[in-house]
């Protein structure tokens, strides 16, 4: 998740007071304060800042995808990288070797198919394909935004509250709830009743969940409705991915007597 800026300190944001020559004068005699050591940052930290080059495949997946920030997060160090190879086995002659393996198995991974999963992460600014929106009436510019998450495989979309203003996703706003409707013979029989995020189920509390990283994720073709203080509810529809069938087969429907 991003980090949350630091708020400048009361010191900081307090305005200039005028004070007596006396005063000046007793100030400039006190002994300066030392400066504050401060550490280095890791080098892990350091690398991290830089501009991330993949080394293989599955990053420049992660690069092209999440963007080059979130992509150096989630992929392991030359440090790291480097000390595990060692434990597994390699000497500092042959280690070279062991990374070398390990970055082409990742991408013949990808030859497979086998993509790596980024689930729940949420879109690269700027990236549009594959985003779906649902205007909600009377809170412009809100709407909820739709997207993939890596969470076809289960079936479901992943959503969030995005601002059309901003160009940026924003927190479940104070008092608005979102809730499944049950459907009979529906995968929504499990979940019915109020949506809460994965920051929420994960034992986070509203006010410590970073702006714009909250995130829902919901089954496709279920039935929700916004509640917000004051206004009707707002009723919408997940949408249902369409699957293509195997070559060759037809699907019979059924047919009335």
């Amino acid at each position: 998740m991003p980090r949350v800026a630091t708020q400048k300190s009361k010191v900081d944001r307090a305005p200039n007071r005028s004070v007596g020559s006396s005063m000046k004068r007793k100030a400039r005699e006190r002994p300066q304060p030392k400066p504050l050591e401060v550490s280095e940052p890791s080098k892990e930290l350091q690398l991290k800042k830089k501009e991330f080059v993949p080394r293989n495949r599955f990053e420049a997946y992660w690069c092209e995808t999440l963007g080059p920030e979130i992509a150096a997060q989630v992929s392991t160090s030359d440090e790291k990288l480097r000390a595990s190879m060692l434990k597994k086995g390699y000497t500092e002659d042959t280690v070279e070797e062991g990374i070398r393996r390990y970055h082409a198995r990742m991408d013949a991974l990808m030859d497979l198919g086998q993509k790596p999963m980024a689930w729940g992460f949420k879109p690269r600014p700027g990236r549009i394909d594959g985003l779906q929106l649902i205007d909600i009436p009377g809170s412009e510019p809100l709407v909820i935004r739709l997207y993939d998450g890596d969470m076809e495989s289960f079936g479901q979309f992943c959503l969030d509250f995005y601002s059309l203003e901003t160009k940026a996703a924003v927190n479940t706003p104070s008092g608005w709830v979102i809730n499944v409707e049950p459907e009979p013979g529906s995968m929504t029989m499990l979940c019915g009743g109020t949506m809460n995020s994965w920051e929420l189920n994960s034992g986070m509390a509203p006010s410590q969940i970073p702006a714009g990283e909250e995130r829902f994720s919901i089954v496709e073709g279920a039935i929700c409705h916004l509640e917000r203080p004051g206004m009707d509810s707002f009723w919408f529809e997940i949408p249902r991915r369409k699957r293509p069938l195997p070559p060759g087969v037809q699907l019979a429907k059924a047919r009335s007597f």
